[in-house]
């Protein structure tokens, strides 16, 4: 998706951001002013002064190499399984 100047789309924590989006605003710093029958949003008002980079993430920053992300005797249900995944993680010794 290409975004041209002043235009947004909506994106979810943890999505991908345009390559041309040079910003990312909180759903709670907008204000939605039109949207259409099916409730899509049509236009919003950003209650916020947006700078650029402004909550963007590159790819891996979120964990950096060596770091620990689980420990020793932790209870390893599906948010750890995604973690884990998110790492690369594919066996785990389970005793």
């Amino acid at each position: 998706m290409e975004l041209t100047p002043n235009t947004c789309v909506r994106v979810n924590t943890g999505s991908m951001v345009p390559a041309s989006a040079d910003a990312v605003v909180q759903v709670e710093d907008t204000e939605v002013k039109v949207s259409d029958k099916h409730g899509n949003e049509l236009c919003i008002h950003i209650l916020v002064t947006v700078k650029s980079g402004q909550d963007i993430r590159e790819v891996g920053s979120d964990i950096l190499k060596g770091e620990t992300v689980l420990q020793k005797g932790d209870l390893i249900t599906s948010p750890e399984m995604g973690l884990l995944a998110t790492v690369g993680v594919t066996k785990v010794p389970v005793y």
